[in-house]
């Protein structure tokens, strides 16, 4: 039995010192993806057959289970309707569609952080602040308005040596979809961006990233104040926003990466006390970007605003203008997640998705409304 232990803990020191990839907290067993319990190592109760396996087979089959992971599992979703609100002003553009409570019992859903919307709305894919990638399906009733939320998938995210990403290092914040088609991750707490290829929400949990050369970072920036902000806009520029504490002043450091690849540095002024969360292109010539508030007091607030694409410019300091401020007619959440689509009646449909942060008391919420008079 005691050379059983040192043989464990010997194939555990290898683990760490690089044998293998680490094992994500969401991967520790199967069951977190969905796939039942981790599986017994057979004869570790101390059965003589056990300890006759020879030293080299006992210390390969410890490793192997210490390395196994599952990259994917299927994704069972609930998905509870939305009471739409009492009243919305009459002076803001969105108009309510549709609103879905979204659960599921597999443990490792949650905390999404972004999300974009693919095949005309039908599928929705999301990054996770704990290093998942999640692939949904929309549902839409006769008159093209969503009616219901399935789940299709989950995985964990790559790092490029192709190990599984943990810890501190797996909180994903921006999606974006570059004009060759990869997928640019930004992450917060270890500041950087990943590329990762097409197949990244096809082939859940196998993508590899390849490094993606970000703009200059303080050294000292605090951990999840980073690159909260990513898009690409239509003309190929990247365009990503420092998350930084609220203050009334609301001015956030923001840069656009130029087709050539060199990064230019420019303002984004949020409103008082708010800070730029996510963003999403509306047509040709606009961007909506969601910003978010959280006071102990007030809690959670939400606002959408307008920008004109044609502000982003070097140096240049840029404000929008609201088309949704919450002022209570939405369910209080952390929104952290925004796209557009045009309806099947031509119409711009703008979701909206929250961040539980993996709280019980948080709730993730999918809310679709329309983009009216724009």
């Amino acid at each position: 039995m005691r050379r059983l232990e040192a043989l464990r803990a010997r194939a555990a020191a290898r683990t760490r010192s690089g044998g293998c990839p680490p094992r994500s907290p969401l991967l520790v067993r199967e069951k977190a993806w969905g796939q039942g319990s981790a599986t017994p190592l057979a004869g570790a109760g101390g059965s003589p057959r056990a300890k006759r396996l020879p030293r080299l087979a006992l210390t390969c089959l410890l490793l192997l289970l210490a390395c196994a992971a599952p990259d994917a599992a299927p994704l069972t979703i609930t998905a509870e309707p939305v009471a739409p609100p009492l009243t919305i002003p009459i002076d803001l553009p969105l108009r309510w569609l549709a609103g879905f409570r979204l659960g599921s019992p597999n443990p490792a859903f949650g905390g999404l952080s972004a999300m974009r919307l693919l095949d005309g709305g039908g599928r929705l894919v999301a990054i996770s602040d704990r290093g998942a990638v999640v692939s949904l399906a929309i549902d839409y009733d006769n008159q093209g308005l969503p009616s219901g939320v399935r789940g299709h998938g989950i995985g964990p995210l790559k790092d490029p040596s192709g190990r599984v990403i943990t810890g501190r290092s797996a909180d994903a914040e921006g999606l974006a979809q570059l004009p060759d088609r990869r997928w640019v991750i930004s992450f917060e707490r270890r500041h950087r961006l990943l590329a990762y290829p097409v197949s990244l929400f096809d082939d859940l949990g196998a993508a590899v990233p390849t490094p993606f050369a970000g703009p200059p970072l303080d050294l000292n920036l605090a951990g999840n104040r980073g690159l909260e902000t990513l898009a690409v806009l239509k003309d190929g520029r990247v365009l990503t926003i420092e998350e930084e504490d609220s203050s009334p002043s609301s001015d956030h450091r923001a840069w656009l990466r130029e087709t050539q690849g060199r990064w230019q540095s420019l303002t984004y002024r949020s409103g008082p006390w708010y800070s730029p969360v996510d963003m999403a292109l509306l047509g040709e010539d606009a961007v909506l970007v969601l910003e978010r508030s959280f006071t102990l007091i007030g809690g959670f607030r939400t606002r959408v605003v307008r920008v004109p694409l044609a502000a982003f410019r070097p140096g240049a300091t840029v404000e929008g203008t609201a088309v949704l401020d919450q002022r209570g007619i939405i369910p209080a959440a952390n929104y952290e997640g925004i796209d557009t689509i045009t309806g099947a009646d031509g119409r711009t449909l703008v979701f909206l998705i929250a961040d539980d942060n993996f709280y019980p008391l948080l709730p993730t919420v999918l809310l679709v409304f329309s983009l009216e008079g724009r």
